[in-house]
């Protein structure tokens, strides 16, 4: 009886030998023929990162290499099931616009802002509550209070200035609407974009007929309300973060010598016990 329970474990130590082996090959096999690996949202925030360096410091060449890597990294089927389609257009457009700046005459300062943005829309890929973006809510809210003031002074040029106010805050909106895209409901970011585009309106005719004071106000209302949605409204939109399994760290091997050696254990015991049974069985 023990020699026939020494053979069988003898057995499964052969096979073991053999399986641990065999995954030895496979696991190298495996990770010799895996491709590389899908460019993640931390990936083209660093690379956004980099090229606001560079473009800040004026390089244009290093500015059009970098440009293109993040194009072909932003192009990516699996980065673009991240986010919202919406942001993603809008990054399209900002990129084309950024090519054609560099191969034109854009400024240093032109060429800042357009990489500040991209840096902005894909910090938010991976950013959630905590996306840089959303740092923007106090700037807003102070243009908010300043297009107030500015349009409740006691002075002729009121609505001059509050038109002024109003296209400094068209330019900060500018700045996130790409990420903002990309983490909230589109009607809610364009409804800003909108609402602003009226006040300027409002207050371009304002300077030629005051009459329109009470109408302003409302709007100047209404828009701190839109903004307020805007950046208050919890992201329910982006993915749950991928979990990133260090495949270094677990050879494959070792799960298949980790896996076999669970099953024969417990082969062995329930072995083990219906020769008990048996036994016990005969004798009765």
């Amino acid at each position: 009886m023990r020699r026939q329970g020494r053979g069988w474990i003898g057995w499964l130590a052969v096979v073991l030998i053999v399986i641990t082996g065999t995954g030895i090959y496979a696991s190298t096999d495996i990770w010799a023929t895996t491709p590389e690996p899908e460019p993640l949202p931390d990936h083209l925030s660093k690379a956004s990162q980099a090229l606001y360096r560079s473009a800040a410091e004026g390089n244009r060449q290093v500015v059009y290499q970098q440009v293109q890597q993040l194009r072909q990294k932003a192009a990516h089927p699996q980065i673009r099931s991240k986010g919202q389609a919406e942001g993603w257009k809008e990054v399209d457009v900002m990129l084309g616009e950024l090519t054609a700046g560099l191969q034109g005459a854009s400024s240093v300062h032109e060429l800042r802002l357009a990489s500040a943005r991209l840096s902005l829309a894909f910090d938010a890929l991976s950013g959630g509550h905590e996306a840089a973006w959303r740092s923007y809510y106090p700037l807003i809210r102070e243009d908010l209070s300043r297009l107030a003031k500015a349009w409740h002074r006691q002075t002729a040029d009121y609505a001059t200035a509050a038109l002024a106010v109003t296209r400094g805050m068209r330019e900060h909106y500018q700045m996130i609407e790409a990420a903002a895209l990309f983490q909230q409901n589109p009607g809610l970011v364009r409804e800003l974009d909108t609402s602003l585009q009226y006040i300027a309106v409002q207050l371009e005719t304002a300077e030629r007929d005051q009459q329109r004071y009470a109408s302003v106000t409302r709007s100047i209302q209404s828009l701190s309300g839109t903004v307020d949605r805007l950046f208050q409204t919890p992201v329910d939109s982006m993915p749950d973060p991928a979990i990133i399994i260090d495949r270094g760290k677990m050879p494959l091997r070792f799960i298949f010598m980790l896996a076999f050696l669970i099953v024969a254990v417990l082969l062995y015991a329930g072995w083990q016990r219906f020769k008990y049974d048996r036994e016990r069985f005969t004798k009765a």
